[in-house]
């Protein structure tokens, strides 16, 4: 039985330079041998989605963050929220759109450096409830 089985590991710094191996690359490659999930995450989201990528290719599960994305994202629905509070005795209102996952060719090319988008597709819509990404259409 492998050592991490049903565990999950944030592995910070998974990316590597080039096709190099890091110590953060290394560690989430060996934490899914050995059974976690492993959630990669760099300051450089293609080198997390890379890491990711060598992981689900060797038939385990690692879903990967933009940590800059998502923090900047939490950092405008608070701001949306602080803008909403302060104005609304003056009718102001503030909305933010938080899709979610979202099938785009951008998002499909950088995900996977373009690829396999297919096997991209089914490995994102695996990650959605409802079972399939979303569409820009539905967000519009």
């Amino acid at each position: 039985m492998a050592r991490f089985a049903g565990r999950s590991v944030i592995v910070v710094g998974a990316g590597a330079v080039g096709d190099g191996w890091g110590n953060g690359k290394a560690a989430a490659v060996g934490h899914a041998r050995d059974g976690a999930r492993v959630l990669c995450v760099d300051r450089v989201a293609q080198a997390a989605g890379a890491t990711a990528a060598l992981i689900a290719a060797g038939g385990h599960d690692a879903p990967y963050a933009y940590a800059r994305y998502e923090a900047s994202k939490a950092a405008l629905n608070r701001l949306s929220r602080s803008i909403a509070l302060t104005h609304a005795a003056r009718g102001i209102r503030s909305n933010v759109v938080l899709p979610g996952v979202i099938d785009t060719p951008h998002a499909a090319a950088f995900v996977t450096g373009g690829t396999d988008p297919e096997a991209t597709a089914r490995h994102r819509a695996a990650l959605v409830p409802m079972g399939r990404q979303g569409t820009p259409w539905e967000v519009a």
